[in-house]
């Protein structure tokens, strides 16, 4: 559990809440919501989450309140992100995108409902404690899938293009990808909060649609690239990385959604053995570093 939450609500999670205001303000040719906004987000989500490592560190009694405080402080982080997204490039002159917009909005949304069950738990609510077993596959494709993979595919719908040279061009893959990724996992969480097998199943095939299509964009982006002629190690980098992260994204979505459709709304619907390596390593983890070799030296 420790690495897994490091990896995604520690660098994953604080990366997006840097990043994604960026993201939506050259959508509409803006300027990025106000530093205090961005700096909130950022400094809540990453020492909240940090805060909640101390449950896997540390476990005694003595520091029982860390992972509570830090679990509101996520929270509270996940809250200043919405606001600094929302004002984002709200000056601008271009409309923004909208698919990617919502994707964004709708990724926040699936974090807040992973999330309250995680602090739920981890404040010792009755019901919850009772049936984590069951619940925690749906704190696990709310955030891992619903929040940072949803997040990832919106985000690359403008971001593969501008790395790999090609134009961004408006397609219906692109569409699907967000849409099923962002409709299906609270259908998921849904059928696994009730109890209901065929709901989540159905939810997962939603899931899985958006993955292929994932899959599909980046395909008609490559075969639409341009050629770079300057600093070739970073480009191939950045491209190689991306791509193969999408890969790895379909592998671990297939994994998933097969644990998903084989044992129902039950414990065994996720298993972190199985598809913690391809989606965090993979798909997750690949993506931020060939993302990070362009983003930083551009922001």
């Amino acid at each position: 559990w420790l690495p897994l939450h490091l990896a995604l609500a520690g660098g994953a999670s604080t990366a997006i809440a840097g990043v994604m205001p960026f993201s939506v303000a050259p959508l509409a040719a803006g300027d990025p919501a106000p530093s205090r906004l961005r700096k909130a987000a950022v400094g809540f989500v990453a020492v909240g989450a940090a805060l909640v490592a101390v449950r896997g560190i540390a476990p005694g009694e003595a520091w029982a309140w860390a992972p509570v405080v830090g679990g509101w402080l996520y929270l509270t982080g996940i809250l200043w992100l919405a606001l600094a997204v929302r004002a984002s490039g709200r000056k601008g002159l271009m409309v923004r995108r909208p698919i990617v917009s919502l994707g964004y909005t709708l990724a926040i949304l699936n974090v807040a409902v992973g999330g309250v069950l995680a602090m739920l738990f981890l404040a010792g609510w009755a019901p919850i404690l009772e049936r984590w077993a069951q619940l925690r596959p749906a704190h696990a494709w709310s955030n891992l899938i619903g929040f940072v993979s949803l997040v990832i595919v919106a985000t690359l719908l403008h971001f593969l293009p501008t790395v790999l040279g090609g134009r961004i061009v408006p397609r219906r893959s692109a569409a699907l990808a967000v849409l099923g990724v962002a409709m299906g996992t609270p259908v998921v969480v849904l059928g696994l909060l009730v109890g209901s097998g065929p709901v989540a199943g159905g939810g997962a095939a939603l899931v899985m649609t958006g993955a292929l299509a994932t899959g599909l964009e980046a395909a008609r982006v490559v075969r639409a690239r341009g050629r770079w002629t300057s600093d070739p190690g970073w480009h191939r980098f950045a491209s190689v990385g991306l791509l193969a992260g999408v890969a790895w994204f379909v592998v671990g979505v297939s994994l998933a959604t097969g644990l998903l459709v084989r044992y129902g709304a039950t414990a065994e619907a996720w298993s972190t053995a199985i598809v913690a390596a391809p989606l965090a390593v993979g798909w997750i983890v690949q993506v931020l570093l060939a993302s990070w070799t362009h983003l930083l030296p551009s922001i």
